[in-house]
């Protein structure tokens, strides 16, 4: 750390966070990937379900980051959220919904017990999707 202080590269980095690489550039990045891969797979007839890991691709703490700027929110907008599963509110994700359900984790990571139950819990979204498509 010291080290990018004294050459500079430190206060270059969060310049780069701050203007060209922050949240909200990844977030609009992430949707408009899931828009277009949404759009392949919806094209080609395949069924598909997304789900998050955690909801900050969505959300800055409590703020929705669709309410940032039109741009976010006409991205957003595009997105399928019939094609989704969430664990709860808020577009909850895997990881969140087994920390607050206090299952057994690894180092960093949910361990058997969390990813069977989270499946039982998302069969019957991809059940009725993969209906969709007979």
């Amino acid at each position: 750390m010291q080290i990018a202080r004294d050459n500079g590269t430190s206060k270059f980095a969060e310049a780069i966070y701050k203007y060209g690489a922050n949240m909200y550039h990844e977030a609009y990045l992430s949707w408009k990937s899931i828009v277009w891969l949404q759009n392949i797979l919806e094209k080609k007839k395949i069924p598909f379900m997304f789900t998050l890991a955690d909801n900050s691709l969505f959300y800055d703490y409590h703020s929705h980051l669709k309410d940032v700027d039109t741009l976010l929110n006409a991205l957003y907008s595009e997105i399928d959220f019939t094609k989704w599963h969430s664990f709860g509110e808020r577009m909850m994700g895997f990881n969140q919904w087994a920390t607050f359900n206090e299952y057994e984790y690894a180092t960093t990571h949910p361990l058997d017990k969390a990813h069977k139950d989270a499946v039982k819990l998302m069969l019957p979204t991809f059940e009725k999707i993969r209906g969709e498509y007979k």
